[in-house]
């Protein structure tokens, strides 16, 4: 009797061991997996078209559910475009400005709580971080194709702060991602353009490196605008420039702020 106990408890043993050992393989396994899953990073070419082109070259980081959209340095970031003198005797001058520093700007977007963080330098050497959620935008999606490069895409379209974008996406990289803060496709989008040429975004090279190498962001300790708030930031641009200016100007000098324009339309 104790001899057959002790066979049965044996059998037990070598049984859990085996249990132990597949179920170890399998965790491995899918560790293994997950630490193998690539970041793919796309470059783009960033053009925004206010009063002439200027030319950004652009970065998307995209690992699991973090994307990175890094904007890059402009090439001539701040051009005084046009002097005309009026009747009047007074000047006016049109100017293209995109503050920037060392960094840049950038966007941040977390699908696990769908939000967007995005750094915005802004005059003198200030810099604000503006926290939103996604927004879900309402893409109607067509059955016209084309290669962008040599990758077939599928053409949407769809609204977004102000502006209408046709855009061409990739189903071969089924990815909910998008340069700027356009995403929300089955697929990334390599090319957008808004539908007055204004903003135009198309991808030059797609890559795969280690995800380890997805840049950090240190914005722990910042303090966040909302969008609220941007958007009166963003209209208050042009005086606020105007009132830069004119403290550099000789006494008697006046300057306003007649129009501006930016990537965000904001309704009144």
């Amino acid at each position: 009797m104790p001899i057959q106990l002790w066979t049965n408890t044996k059998h037990m043993y070598n049984h859990m061991i085996r249990f132990n050992c597949q179920l170890l393989l399998f965790v491995s396994f899918i560790s293994l997996a997950q630490n193998e899953q690539p970041m793919l990073v796309i470059d783009y070419d960033f053009y925004l078209n206010f009063d002439g082109p200027t030319h950004f070259r652009s970065s998307l980081y995209i690992k699991g559910n973090e994307r990175l959209f890094v904007q890059g340095h402009g090439d001539n970031e701040s051009i005084e475009e046009e002097k005309e003198q009026k009747e009047d005797g007074s000047f006016s001058f049109s100017f293209k400005f995109f503050e920037n520093d060392s960094i840049g700007g950038y966007n941040y977007t977390n699908l696990t709580n769908d939000t967007i963080i995005s750094r915005k330098p802004w005059f003198d050497k200030k810099i604000y971080f503006l926290k939103e959620q996604v927004t879900q935008i309402d893409w109607r999606i067509y059955e016209d194709t084309q290669k962008v490069g040599s990758i077939l895409c599928q053409k949407a379209s769809g609204n977004f702060r102000g502006r209408t974008y046709e855009v061409w996406f990739a189903p071969e990289f089924p990815l909910n991602a998008g340069p700027w803060k356009l995403s929300g496709l089955p697929g990334i989008i390599l090319k957008a353009a808004d539908t007055t040429g204004k903003s135009v975004m198309v991808f030059s090279k797609i890559r795969k490196e280690d995800p380890a190498l997805f840049p950090r962001i240190g914005i722990d300790n910042e303090k966040f605008i909302s969008i609220e708030e941007y958007a009166k930031l963003q209209k208050s641009a042009g005086q606020e420039l105007a009132r830069k200016l004119m403290a550099k100007m000789p006494r008697g000098v006046k300057i306003e702020a007649t129009s501006s324009e930016s990537l965000e339309i904001f309704e009144d």
